[in-house]
């Protein structure tokens, strides 16, 4: 029988080692004050929610306190110096570890193997966005997307995620083997070629799992405003204007497949900033028309982000508002939040009209003691063209394949029902000539 256990960091001694978790939480919201921002983050960790809290505040003095998420993902990592010098099982591997600020848990994870240092003992931990790949994808339908996440939560000991469903219209593509993928590679396979991304988000209910279509990074999403304090400069992703495109302009049948090339172009953006051209290969799409590789590469050129805001943007209290202008507790954001960038009394990369700065936050990491965030923007394929292109074929390619499958499917069953039409044609012929006979 594995015992749960709890371990809890705070920044000052804990007297109430021993209470009930509803109390430390009570507590813990008394002394922050009602309507106050919490200034100070609390960690605990356990095996179980009920048995064996330990807080590391209670053993020695916690230092270098720093946790953060990603997207895709959810709580990511998480470090303190705990300055002890004796080693109890408040510190032992695969215990969980969880932030209490704000008279809740926000962060969830699994401590790993402590080291000793001159100045204490470096305490890790894994957030639990990570714990998916500790688990076999194991399914028993490849095509029911839900399988394998929920045959991993209800074995025993198993991932301590909350599934209210993913969506139907995630890509699958070709079938793996079950067991083949651990559960957080399934869920990039799913996400990636369609369009989606997935966190794992700590509630009061549990560690909740969304899997979701990209939010539109435009002015009308935005909830967060991040103010610089400097210069910030941008990264330009190589201002590509024009794309070339090979593609399959016959089919492979009796005679040897042809292909041919033919371009899209981004009207007016060569006169701006120079020509700039780019290739993509869509011959293993299948038979294409003109017209249709030159959507593709259209397309492509449409979602293309020429400059983003890389960063990562270090912060103070007072730097990241709501939208109202109401600053936000730093040590309570996390990931997946639209943001848009103000510039204070700066150039904007050189352009008189840019566009606006907006981002969705890809990365987010809290320093207690430093007192500061750091938000990394998300970086996907649209500040990539080849990336982009690759996306695309990967997709068309699939698709080609399942519909050929399926045509040579509605051939072989067309063939089949023509024979039976025959054969009965033929019976009947041969009642007619030959009366009371049957064939």
């Amino acid at each position: 029988m594995v015992i749960p256990h709890v371990l809890m960091i705070r920044t000052t001694p804990s007297s109430d080692e021993d209470l009930p978790l509803s109390l430390h939480l009570a507590e813990h919201a008394r002394r922050a004050g009602v309507g106050k921002q919490v200034t100070q983050g609390t960690l605990l960790t356990a095996l179980s929610p009920c048995l064996r809290r330990r807080h590391l505040g209670a053993l020695g003095h916690v230092s270098a306190l720093t946790y953060s998420w990603a997207n895709p993902g959810g709580p990511d990592q998480l470090s303190c110096t705990l300055q002890s010098r004796d080693r109890t099982d408040a510190t032992n591997p695969g215990r969980r570890c969880q932030v209490v600020r704000g008279a809740r848990v926000i962060w969830d994870g699994k401590l790993m193997e402590p080291a000793e240092t001159a100045g204490g003992w470096q305490v890790t931990a894994v957030g639990v966005g990570k714990a998916g790949a500790d688990f076999a994808a194991v399914f028993t339908t490849w095509t029911n997307q839900n399988d394998a996440v929920n045959q991993a939560i209800a074995r025993p000991g198993g991932l301590r995620w909350v599934n209210p469903g993913i969506p139907a219209g995630v890509w699958t593509g070709q079938a793996s083997d079950s067991g083949s993928l651990t559960i957080d590679a399934l869920l990039n396979l799913f996400a990636t070629q369609g369009g989606y991304t997935w966190y794992v988000s700590v509630t009061p209910t549990g560690n909740v799992l969304s899997v979701y279509a990209f939010p539109a990074a435009v002015l009308a999403n935005v909830n967060r405003v991040l103010v610089a304090a400097g210069p910030v400069t941008r990264t330009l992703g190589g201002d590509v204007n024009t794309v070339w495109v090979r593609y399959q302009s016959s089919a492979d049948s009796a005679v040897t497949a042809t292909f041919a090339l033919t371009s899209s172009t981004t009207a007016g953006a060569a006169a701006l900033h120079g020509a700039m051209e780019a290739y993509l290969d869509l011959s293993s799409a299948g038979p294409l028309t003109a017209g249709q590789a030159q959507a593709q590469g259209a397309a492509i050129l449409a979602r293309y982000q020429r400059a983003s805001y890389a960063g990562p943007f270090t912060i103070r209290p007072g730097q990241l508002l709501n939208p109202g202008g109401a600053p936000v507790d730093l040590g309570l954001d996390h990931c997946g939040t639209i943001v848009r960038l103000i510039l204070a009394d700066f150039g904007a990369g050189g352009e008189v009209v840019p566009d606006p700065a907006v981002f969705m936050v890809g990365n987010y990491s809290w320093d207690e003691d430093a007192q500061t965030a750091t938000v990394t923007p998300f970086q996907s394929l649209r500040t990539s063209v080849s990336g982009l292109g690759g996306e695309v074929a990967t997709v068309l390619g699939w698709r080609a394949t399942q519909e050929a499958a399926l045509d040579a499917r509605q051939a072989a069953h067309a063939a089949a029902v023509r024979a039976r039409w025959a054969r009965q044609a033929t019976a009947r012929r041969h009642r007619r000539t030959f009366p009371g006979t049957r064939r």
